[in-house]
């Protein structure tokens, strides 16, 4: 057993010898076969580029063009695709009014009652003044009792008209 044993170390040492020299052989042969073996590697003389000038193909170091869009344009042409699109600009969020944010429930001379109507506490209006917090930005200029409805304006002078609530509406 322990013969085999030595006889298989033996045997993939010199396996992996001969494979190394013959990577070296292959890499290198110009130290194993004669140049006149090794002359079929070169290319005959007809077989040449003639005048090939590599300096000639060299790229400029400033660009003609300045605009770098002009740079792909070729490209773009080139390859049938259109230039990107501009971007589409992102639908703003509706703007808040007063009749958006707040109902009225209750009209009386002068003063009228509100409610938010994302809930809340009830808010008493009088003419003239600003609503209390958070609708401060809002001021009421008229009051009309006989057709229940309440203007209020806000800081950018746009104004809305509230309408009185019916049983069980808006």
């Amino acid at each position: 057993m322990k013969r085999a044993r030595v006889a298989l170390v033996v045997g993939n040492v010199v396996l992996t010898l001969a494979l190394l020299a013959l990577g070296y052989a292959i890499l290198c042969p110009a130290r194993f076969v004669s140049e006149r073996v090794l002359g079929w590697r070169q290319p005959a003389a007809d077989e040449s580029v003639p005048a090939f000038k590599p300096l000639r193909l060299k790229l400029e170091d400033e660009p003609t063009v300045k605009d770098r869009v002009q740079d792909f344009e070729v490209v773009w042409k080139q390859v049938d695709v259109p230039p990107p699109p501009s971007p589409v600009a992102t639908p703003s969020a509706p703007k808040e009014t007063a009749a958006t944010a707040l109902k009225l429930i209750l009209v009386v001379p002068d003063r009228a009652m509100l409610v938010p109507v994302s809930g809340g506490e009830q808010l008493l209006v009088a003419l003239g003044e600003p609503l209390p917090r958070p609708f401060e930005r809002y001021r009421c200029i008229t009051v009309d009792e006989r057709k229940g409805v309440v203007t209020l304006e806000d800081q950018g002078h746009e104004k809305s008209a509230l309408e009185l609530a019916r049983e069980g509406g808006r």
